[in-house]
């Protein structure tokens, strides 16, 4: 990995103005002159996911003279310039074709890859939804994204990871995101700058077969640091439809997904996962207080640290520095060898730990070695001593079974309290209203009503005298109900808790 030139063709992020709480875009609509169309930015926001897995720009505001850069451990995945001209892609690039894509997706609904559009339009109305109202963009800024454009479009990806939704599966790619670009007017004083983008086939296939997701532009909006901008897209999508996200290897996922680069990185060893460590840190300190609930837990305990993110209701960042796989096994070694002191642990336990971590999580891998042990003493090898973690291996899909079980099982047991509860106050709410009806109504009036429903619909009960008082009774009930406009159990379910609190005491 080459290292980094010196700032030549640096570019300056608008200022991040405060965001209203129903963000808009303006934008031209045709027609009269000057008219002006509010359109919701969370209409035509979203993201593609292959573009969150793949990265296609370097981290850095200055452009590089690397003409490459690694995507994965073996450096058979890669980006890489085509042509002389224009270099990798800088950070600016990722605004740049999450903006496009609204624009398009805006324009045209992404049924064409050809997108025709005003460079002015792209930048303040997509790009930087809000930020120009009092102001118009820079030169310096248009100039920047055009130039980005073609960075992009003069660069092509190289992946074993491209997931084709229609084939269901990853696939093997060489191509570019943008296709082609034709300045179809050149502007001026008066005049906007028009241009014309033909979208790669691979990504127009994969946003027209719906491998997107809906994206949090919001918040998207107040981040300005290109870091904190790939980390939240990336933990946007990780956690979305699941709790957590292991990283085994913080600076494989460092250089290959985030690409970081820097010559501590490159260095390897805890020097490069401790200034990861920092940068990454520092990065979620800053997301902090933008509704962006997620918890950092580091383990160390391998020169090459280990991440897990895991998201959290608090909408608040924690990073937490704990050796998980080391606890898992010292929990082991209590358990079953009533170990009490945690002492040096075996890198084969460390190992089979983290897949049971990796796997079931932190908590429900305690709970599963705390039932091995009962499974062990219960079964036929209990005078035989399990020496390794490897050895719960026997056990250990009965033990996740039992887990499960025991959580239907607490399930279940919620499920009938609630039940009980609600039926606790729909009988209060009813004997309120039969009380009331005992008060205010000409009960002997219902009670011959009542009888004659009662006979139409059971007439057998009334020939032989069978429960006949107690149908009658039932039907008056019903009558006295009915008579004071009450609720049906139905209509009381659907109240809130409160409001069902209130009209049961």
């Amino acid at each position: 990995m080459g290292k980094q030139a010196s700032a030549t063709e640096d570019y300056i992020e608008p200022e991040i103005l405060p965001q209203e709480d129903d963000l808009v875009v303006f934008v031209e609509t045709e027609g009269k002159e000057g008219q002006l169309q509010l359109l919701h930015v969370d209409d035509f926001a979203f993201d593609e996911m292959n573009l969150v897995e793949i990265p296609f720009c370097t981290l850095q505001k200055q452009t590089s003279v690397s003409r490459s850069i690694s995507l994965s451990p073996t450096g058979d995945e890669y980006l890489e310039c085509v042509g002389s001209k224009h270099p990798l892609p800088t950070s600016l690039a990722e605004p740049t074709v999450l903006g496009l894509l609204w624009l398009t997706k805006n324009k045209n609904g992404f049924k064409s890859p050809k997108v025709t559009f005003a460079l002015r339009d792209l930048v303040e109305s997509y790009m930087y939804p809000g930020r120009f109202s009092q102001y118009r963009a820079s030169g310096k800024l248009m100039t920047s994204v055009e130039r980005e454009l073609h960075r992009i479009a003069s660069t092509r990806l190289h992946s074993r990871r491209w997931y084709d939704r229609s084939l269901e599966k990853h696939v093997e790619i060489d191509a570019a995101i943008i296709d082609s670009i034709t300045i179809r007017h050149e502007g001026g004083k008066h005049r906007s700058r028009v241009l014309e983008i033909v979208w790669g086939n691979k990504i127009f296939q994969s946003v027209q077969n719906q491998y997107t997701k809906n994206f949090d532009v919001k918040t998207w909006l107040q981040i300005s640091q290109p870091l904190d901008r790939r980390l939240f897209r990336w933990l946007d999508r990780q956690l979305d439809t699941k709790n957590s996200q292991m990283v085994k290897s913080c600076q494989n996922w460092a250089k290959h997904k985030m690409l970081m680069q820097c010559y501590k990185i490159e260095k390897g060893g805890r020097t490069a996962s401790g200034y990861i460590l920092n940068k990454v840190t520092d990065s979620l300190k800053r997301l902090n207080g933008l509704d962006f609930g997620v918890r950092l837990v580091v383990d160390k305990s391998q020169p090459d640290f280990s991440f897990r993110f895991d998201r959290i209701a608090d909408k608040s960042v924690e990073v937490l520095d704990w050796d998980e796989t080391g606890e898992l096994v010292f929990e082991f070694k209590k358990i079953f060898h009533e170990v009490k002191k945690r002492g040096r642990l075996k890198e084969s336990d460390r190992r089979v730990a983290a897949a049971w971590i990796e796997s079931y999580g932190f908590d429900k891998a305690v709970w599963m070695v705390g039932r091995c042990r009962v499974l062990h003493l219960e079964g036929k090898r209990s005078d035989e001593t399990i020496y390794s973690f490897k050895g719960l291996e026997f056990y250990e899909t009965r033990a996740e079974a039992d887990y499960e079980r025991m959580k239907d099982n607490e399930a279940g047991q919620l499920d009938l309290v609630l039940e009980k509860e609600q039926r606790e106050k729909w009988a209060g709410y009813r004997e309120r209203k039969l009380a009331e009806a005992e008060r205010t109504l000409d009960i002997a009036s219902l009670r011959n009503q009542a009888r004659a429903r009662a006979q139409a619909a059971y007439p057998e009960a009334f020939t032989r005298g069978f429960a006949k008082d107690r149908l009658i009774d039932a039907e008056l009930r019903k009558l006295e109900l009915e008579e004071l406009g009450a609720m049906t159990e139905d209509q009381f379910s659907a109240l809130s808790e409160s409001e069902k609190m209130r009209l049961s005491t």
